[in-house]
C-alpha cells in the first residue's frame, strides 16, 4: 500500500472459527483437522458470528437424522462445546444486507460462509475453516487460513 497508511498486520490470537471446524468435535469419523486447533482455541481463544451457533446446533440435529448421533450425544457435544471459548458476535443488519452479500457475490460464496469471511476480514483475524469455497476465498483476500 503507497501513502502514509498501512495496512495492520492480522491477530495472531482470537481467530475466527467456521462451522466446518466443529464438525470434528462433533462427529467422531469426520477429519482430524479440527483436533489440531483445539489447543490453540483454549489458548488464545475464537471469534464466530452469531450464526454460528444455529450452524452447529443443526449439525447436531442432522447428525440425529442420519442416526450419526443419538439425542443425549448430541446434548453432551452441545454443552462440551458452549464450554470452549468462542466469543460469539452479533451480526449488524448493515454487515447481513450489504457486506455478506457483496463478499458472497464477489467470490461465490452462500451468505452464511461469507459471514465468516466478513468477520474475518473486519476484525483482522485468522480463519479456521475446512471449506474449500471458503478457504479459496479467503486466500484471495489474504486472510491468514488455519489450520
Amino acid at each position: 500500500m503507497t501513502g502514509a497508511h498501512s495496512v495492520a498486520p492480522f491477530r495472531d490470537t482470537a481467530f475466527v472459527i467456521d462451522a466446518s471446524i466443529a464438525a470434528r468435535w462433533i462427529f467422531d469419523d469426520e477429519s482430524p483437522a479440527g483436533d489440531d486447533l483445539l489447543d490453540l482455541l483454549l489458548a488464545d481463544g475464537a471469534v464466530a458470528p452469531s450464526l454460528w451457533l444455529l450452524e452447529v446446533a443443526n449439525m447436531t440435529r442432522s447428525g440425529e437424522r442420519r442416526g450419526r448421533l443419538s439425542p443425549d450425544d448430541s446434548r453432551l457435544r452441545l454443552r462440551e462445546i458452549a464450554r470452549l471459548p468462542i466469543a460469539i458476535e452479533q451480526t449488524s443488519l448493515s454487515t447481513a444486507f450489504d457486506a455478506v452479500p457483496a463478499l458472497a457475490r464477489e467470490h461465490a460464496l452462500t451468505a452464511y460462509d461469507a459471514t465468516y469471511l466478513e468477520l474475518a476480514v473486519r476484525s483482522r483475524r485468522r480463519l479456521a475453516t475446512l471449506d474449500g469455497a471458503l478457504r479459496t476465498a479467503a486466500d484471495r483476500l489474504s486472510v491468514p487460513l488455519l489450520p
